[in-house]
């Protein structure tokens, strides 16, 4: 890859590299703790402005065998392209506010497999003050799952997923926190999912307990932590999780499976 500065706020990088991270890693993240990272051909122009942070991207996130029976496409992938936008000159009680919006398409490759195309858009904001701090996301997705079955099936869904803690800092910077999330599930099993939160490049290691186990799409959870600095550059922690579906009319899903539409197709690409 080749990055380029080639004005005084304006940065452009491609070629292939790996998924960068949008936010605070919820909807798209490099997803560094796999053992066979994901990497992208993409493109990225960045302008880095008094009042914000601008980034535009266009990625290919995965090249799968063409199909030679309608409806598989003879070239199909998995693209998206997308604008995320950091405001800057924030009050004290402010970290950081993102907003994002994505365009993702997907040929359909195997006659099992689906077409999809989903607009994607959220806002994540977070800060601390005096020994608290808070992070907060909320993030949506509107779009159309097409297959050789069934063509045109409204997809749609939602989540939320945020945590406020306080940490001691005389007491080897002791913290107490708590985190929830909940993504969208399907009301009822004649609708195929539809109402089912797919996804995407969210950072998998880091949410769900850190087991590798259980991914989202229908999930809610609620985690209890406490952690400290057990020595210089050395912390120990634990952590509680209640997980649940959250509708009882769809399943519970595997860490890297994903509803219908977003298992090789959806969130888990296979590696370029």
């Amino acid at each position: 890859w080749l990055a380029w500065n080639f004005a005084e706020n304006l940065t452009a990088k491609w070629g292939r590299s790996a998924m960068m991270t949008v936010a605070d890693g919820t909807v798209v993240s490099t997803n560094e703790w796999l053992e066979n990272p994901y990497a992208s051909e993409n493109i990225t122009f960045i302008g880095d402005y008094s009042f914000a942070r601008v980034g535009f991207m266009a990625v290919k996130a995965t090249e799968l065998p063409g199909g030679n029976v309608s409806p598989l496409s003879v070239d199909p992938e998995t693209v998206f392209y997308g604008v995320s936008f950091d405001v800057k000159n924030l009050p004290d009680f402010l970290k950081s506010v993102n907003i994002h919006a994505i365009q993702q398409n997907t040929d359909q490759a195997t006659l099992a497999g689906a077409g999809l195309g989903l607009t994607r858009y959220g806002l994540t904001v977070s800060g601390d003050a005096m020994g608290l701090d808070y992070r907060l996301t909320y993030a949506m997705h509107s779009g159309k799952l097409n297959s050789s079955a069934t063509t045109g099936i409204d997809r749609k869904g939602s989540m939320i997923d945020g945590g406020i803690g306080y940490t001691l800092a005389d007491v080897k910077n002791l913290r107490i926190g708590v985190k929830y999330h909940m993504d969208t599930g399907a009301d009822n099993d004649t609708n195929n999912g539809s109402e089912t939160y797919q996804p995407f490049y969210y950072e998998r290691h880091a949410n769900a307990g850190r087991m590798d186990l259980i991914g989202w799409g229908n999930l809610t959870n609620i985690e209890v932590e406490i952690g400290a600095d057990l020595m210089e550059n050395s912390r120990v922690g634990l952590s509680y999780n209640m997980f649940s579906r959250t509708s009882d009319n769809d399943t519970a899903y595997a860490e890297g499976v994903g509803p219908t539409g977003g298992n090789a197709l959806g969130h888990r690409f296979t590696d370029l």
